[in-house]
């Protein structure tokens, strides 16, 4: 229901915004939350967030939106598409390298 719904506006970037969640879930009680994102998005999310809630106990799940602009068997035929994933993969390397 829409009553569920939270948007998190605090974070500047998505390991921030990880962290950020996972204090909120350990404030209001919560064992679980669903975190929609753009498609390409969702690798650099996997990878954040399993770092961030490793050792939480605490549940997430990662669901992709159906972002119209989004093709995934063609991405890089697009250049808005082609530049979304080629910045995702440099924030990806930026990530592994600073953790």
């Amino acid at each position: 229901p829409k009553s569920a719904l939270r948007f998190e506006v605090y974070s500047d970037n998505s390991f921030e915004e990880a962290e950020n969640v996972l204090e909120l879930m350990k404030k209001q009680g919560w064992r679980t939350v669903i975190a929609v994102s753009d498609p390409p998005h969702m690798r650099r999310l996997a990878w954040t967030w399993h770092h961030v809630f490793k050792e939480s106990g605490l549940n997430y799940a990662l669901v992709a939106s159906a972002a119209q602009w989004w093709m995934p068997d063609a991405w890089w035929r697009d250049e808005h598409s082609g530049a979304f994933v080629i910045t995702e993969y440099i924030k990806i390397a930026y990530y592994v390298a600073k953790r």
